[in-house]
């Protein structure tokens, strides 16, 4: 909930989107260590595309999000 509200929609429908919820924990914190990497801005805003598109999946935010970073110029917050 520190990152942003779209981030939050995004997590959960990713917990949502398996029969166990299980499943689906290293997703969510695959997802949430972007924000170390790349900020909270650029994940919030990855997320935000991830809902507009309907694309809600650990892989999009993966291969989005460095783009993000880059248009909003945070790039990687430290320095990889």
């Amino acid at each position: 909930m520190t990152v942003g509200p779209n981030t939050v929609e995004v997590i959960k429908r990713i917990l949502a989107s398996r029969k166990f919820e299980v499943q689906t924990y290293r997703m969510c914190q695959g997802v949430l260590s972007f924000s170390k990497k790349y900020g909270n801005a650029a994940l919030e805003e990855t997320c935000k595309q991830a809902l507009a598109y309907g694309k809600v999946t650990y892989t999009f935010v993966k291969n989005r999000i460095a783009a993000v970073a880059g248009e909003l110029g945070t790039e990687a917050v430290q320095g990889l």
